[in-house]
């Protein structure tokens, strides 16, 4: 088996990837399986971080890696689709500077 959570060298995880390369789908299915994991078994994954707000080594959150590629319809996604989410004041400016038209993004209390 493969675990979800698993990061390569540069701390990046599938899901990073997977926005890196613009492939949505595949995004969309590991963050609805690990939603479905954390509904299902909300202790299993407690001290797991998420993979919308795990970063890599270079610090950037999958928001910053789809909007530095530039990949417009995947910012759209996971400001929309994934809204409950709460984001840092980096991942705002990201999701504002690359997707105007978004919904509002919910940012972290300090």
């Amino acid at each position: 088996g493969s675990d979800l959570f698993e990061v390569d060298e540069l701390g990046r995880t599938a899901a990073h990837r997977a926005a890196e390369y613009d492939r949505g789908w595949e995004l969309h299915f590991l963050l609805a399986v690990e939603r479905t994991c954390r509904q299902r078994h909300p202790g299993a994954l407690q001290h797991q971080e998420s993979m919308l707000v795990k970063r890599d080594i270079r610090g950037r959150t999958i928001l910053h890696v789809a909007s530095e590629a530039g990949f417009r319809l995947i910012v759209r996604y996971l400001v929309s689709v994934w809204e409950e989410t709460a984001v840092d004041a980096a991942d705002v400016i990201i999701a504002e500077w690359s997707c105007f038209d978004c919904p509002p993004v919910h940012r972290v209390s300090n």
